[in-house]
């Protein structure tokens, strides 16, 4: 397939900047787009190397008029990726935009196009291998139900549309530059304030920045993909409690020392939900039903299929992606 050109939506982002990179890097001309007043650093060297920026408000009326002029395909990683915020807000943000922005590059002639989805659509329960196809438990909150709704959207469009979309579901996200996840968490395991929840027994699914970026690089330059969704995990079967040593072993501190029950945990956050709520506090608690549901279930899915089709495997296993994130948060920390 000859290296066409790519439209890339949430490019100021963590999934959005990686993907950037590695489809300029395969040859791709691509057009990035972001919303952020001045344009973040990974971004301005992407222009350097000859990828189009573009600031743009993917809300605005008329925004998407001129975006896809020329494009073969879309990327569309802008997304509200949150356990905590009101429906109306998951709503604009991942389902309202989704269909705007995936008209609009249909009009403009655009007929392949991935949606960068969440493994959340799988819900919390007993999640081990659990393939694409398995089964979905109960969601916590609007982000799940969301990125469900948006998902199943864009098949039935591309199905009545004519347009070639797949969606890629990855797991837990992290690597360097992860500041809405893990350096937080870091810098909770360095003052000793991060604690089990649950023993930390429960599996669950990491995987690299870099990996994510590939698949999705695979899955436009896969024909079998269309139409389908894809788990994207590292691969690993891996606790909460080996990801938490691993990452205290890499900061040099003393792994958690204390647990937190999960029928204890569920009722601090149904607590502390109901107070955020009652008080109209809109930044997020500092404990969720969605943290714990994640953190004390089983969160293991199949990457078979991906491996099967695609050809995807993951290259970087936790104990050297934490490492490298560790490296990249001392940094950003000084």
């Amino acid at each position: 397939m000859s290296r066409g050109f790519v439209v890339i939506t949430g490019a100021s982002g963590f999934v959005g900047g990686a993907v950037a990179s590695v489809l300029l890097k395969a040859g791709y001309h691509i057009r990035c787009i972001y919303r952020r007043r001045s344009i973040p650093k990974h971004l301005r060297d992407l222009a350097k190397r000859g990828a189009q920026i573009v600031q743009s408000d993917l809300s605005a009326p008329g925004a998407l008029h001129s975006l896809f002029d020329g494009a073969y395909g879309l990327v569309h990683a802008a997304a509200l990726a949150s356990d905590w915020g009101s429906d109306e807000m998951f709503r604009r943000a991942n389902i309202d935009m989704t269909r705007r922005v995936f008209k609009a590059a249909k009009l403009a002639g655009v007929n392949r196009g991935v949606f960068v989805g969440s493994l959340a659509v799988m819900g919390f329960g007993s999640h081990i291998d659990t393939t694409e196809q398995g089964v979905r438990y109960p969601y916590v909150n609007s982000y799940q139900s969301s990125k469900a709704e948006a998902e199943k959207w864009c098949l039935d469009f591309g199905r009545k549309a004519g347009m070639n979309i797949v969606i890629v579901r990855p797991g837990n996200i992290y690597g360097p530059g992860d500041t809405t996840t893990w350096y937080p968490l870091l810098k909770g395991l360095k003052k000793g304030i991060i604690p089990y929840l649950s023993g930390g027994a429960s599996l669950t699914c990491p995987v690299y920045i870099d990996d994510v970026a590939e698949s999705i690089r695979l899955v436009i330059e896969c024909p079998e993909s269309v139409g389908e969704a894809f788990n994207i995990t590292g691969g690993e079967r891996i606790t909460w409690k080996d990801q938490f040593h691993l990452a205290s072993d890499a900061l040099g501190v003393p792994a958690p020392y204390f647990n937190i029950p999960s029928s204890l945990a569920r009722i601090m956050s149904t607590g502390i939900e109901t107070i955020y709520i009652t008080a109209g506090i809109r930044r997020a608690p500092p404990l969720t039903r969605y943290r714990v549901d994640q953190l004390t279930h089983n969160y293991h899915f199949s990457i078979s299929k991906a491996v099967r089709i695609l050809g995807y495997n993951p290259k970087t296993a936790f104990d050297e992606g934490i490492r490298r994130t560790v490296d990249a948060y001392l940094a950003f920390s000084k």
